[in-house]
Order: structure tokens, then sequence, then C-alpha cells
């Protein structure tokens, strides 16, 4: 079963990478804000940040982490773009985005993730092996006469 996320990404050109998370979680906060107001008539600001929680807020690489941080690899993602936003125009930047930007950032992210257990397990023995190496072999061979004697 697909896990429906709200997508509020910015990658609009002109905009350093700060400025597109700060613009994004901008525009984020107003879409739920108007949400939660349609649905109770009233903004409850709580409501607005647990609704935040559960988005993809940010710029390309925000998103990829949070992605990243949130979801198992195997889950099927059912992304929102259009949610409160009726900028045609805007809710396709952000898709060819997603797709351009997010999709390869996530997956360099996630195969640093699933080759991190197999470095770790490589320096440990590369370590182990240095180790072992360290022992001076004059160490060794002053010991060896002494023991014969």
């Amino acid at each position: 079963m697909p896990r429906t996320v709200f997508v509020f990404l910015n990658g609009e050109d002109g905009l350093s990478p700060a400025q597109q998370s700060a613009a994004a979680k901008e525009e984020a906060w107003a879409a739920l804000g108007a949400y939660w107001t349609a649905l109770e008539g009233t903004l409850d600001p709580a409501k607005v940040e647990k609704a935040s929680d559960n988005a993809l807020i940010g710029n390309a690489e925000d998103v990829a982490a949070q992605i990243l941080a949130r979801f198992h690899p195997d889950d099927c993602l059912m992304l929102w773009f259009d949610f409160f936003n009726h900028d045609s125009a805007r809710v396709v930047r952000n898709m060819e985005a997603f797709a351009s930007d997010v999709v390869p950032a996530y997956s360099l992210k996630l195969d640093l993730v699933k080759d991190a257990p197999a470095a770790a397990e490589e320096t440990e023995a590369t370590e182990a092996t240095e180790e072992v190496e360290e022992t001076p072999e004059a160490e060794t061979a002053e010991e060896t006469p002494a023991a014969e004697a």
C-alpha cells in the first residue's frame, strides 16, 4: 500500500539552497495552515506543525535526506505535489525537480548508506591487519634468543 506524502519542494532557479529551503517551508506552512483552517474554521499551529512532519519539505537535498530518514527503501510513496497549489506550471516544475534532482540525490545517499556497513567492515579488517603489522620485528628477534638460553 502506498504511503501518501505531501511534497513541498522548491527548486526554483535564482535561489540559493538555503533560500529554496526557507521558501519551501513558507509554502508548506501556508498550504497546511489553509487546509486546517478550511477543515475546522480556525488555525491550530500544532496541527500545522504535525502535518508538516508528515510532508517532505525543502530543496532537493533536504527532500532526499527526509525520504532516506523516514521511509524504508521498499516503501512505495504516493507523492502529492499540488496540495493547495493551483499554479500548474509550478507544480510541473516541482515534479520535474523531483525527478531530476531529488531522485538522483536520494539514490546517491541510499548507495552510501548501503555501502557503509561494508566499508566499516573493510576498515575494521584493515585496522586489524595494521595492528598485527605494527609489531616490531626487532622485539620478536630479541625475545627468541632469550627464550632459547
